[in-house]
C-alpha cells in the first residue's frame, strides 16, 4: 500500500514538473508573439522570420546579427526590430544612415521588448508559418551557424534552432 501512495506522488511530481517546463516555454513564445503583433508583422500567409537584434549586449552575437541585417533588409522573408537601444544617434552611427532610416527596418525605441519580459543580450528569431510562430530561439555564441541556416532552408521547413 505505502508503495502505491508513493508511486501515486511520485507520478504527481513528474506531470507537474513537466506542466512547467511546458508552461514557462509557451509563455516566452506567448510574450514574442505578443511583442511582434505590437508592430503588425504577421501577415496570415506565407513563412519569414522576425529577427530581434538587441543594441547592447553580446557583442560578437549582435555584430552577426548586424551584418546579416544589412544584408537582407528588405527581403520580405525577414522582418528585423532592433532593440534596447540606449543611445539612437550612436547607433545610427554604428549602422549607418540608410539602414536606419530603412522603411522596413523597425526601432523599437519605446523598449516594448523589455515590457514584454523578453530582456537578452543575445539575438532572437522567430519564426512565422501562415501567420502562426513556429520556432523560436536565441542565437548566442555557440549557436553562429544558424545564420546561414536562416539562409540556406526554407524558412517553413525550421523545426527548432
Amino acid at each position: 500500500m505505502k508503495a502505491d501512495s508513493a508511486n501515486i506522488i511520485i507520478g504527481f511530481c513528474v506531470v507537474f514538473l513537466i506542466s512547467l517546463l511546458v508552461s514557462g516555454c509557451n509563455r516566452q513564445e506567448r510574450r514574442f508573439d505578443r511583442f511582434v503583433h505590437k508592430f503588425g508583422m504577421v501577415p496570415d500567409k506565407g513563412a519569414f522570420a522576425v529577427i530581434v537584434i538587441p543594441a547592447t549586449g553580446c557583442s560578437g552575437c549582435i555584430r552577426a546579427g548586424l551584418g546579416f541585417m544589412k544584408k537582407r533588409l528588405g527581403r520580405p522573408e525577414y522582418k528585423f526590430i532592433v532593440t534596447a537601444i540606449h543611445d539612437r544617434k550612436l547607433f545610427r552611427i554604428r549602422v549607418g544612415e540608410d539602414v536606419y532610416n530603412h522603411a522596413s527596418l523597425i526601432k523599437d525605441i519605446h523598449d516594448i521588448w523589455e515590457q514584454e519580459g523578453l530582456k537578452s543580450i543575445y539575438p532572437q528569431v522567430g519564426v512565422y508559418v501562415d501567420g502562426r510562430l513556429q520556432t523560436l530561439g536565441y542565437i548566442d555564441p555557440y549557436k553562429k551557424h544558424t545564420w546561414k541556416v536562416l539562409d540556406n532552408v526554407e524558412l517553413s521547413a525550421i523545426k527548432e534552432f
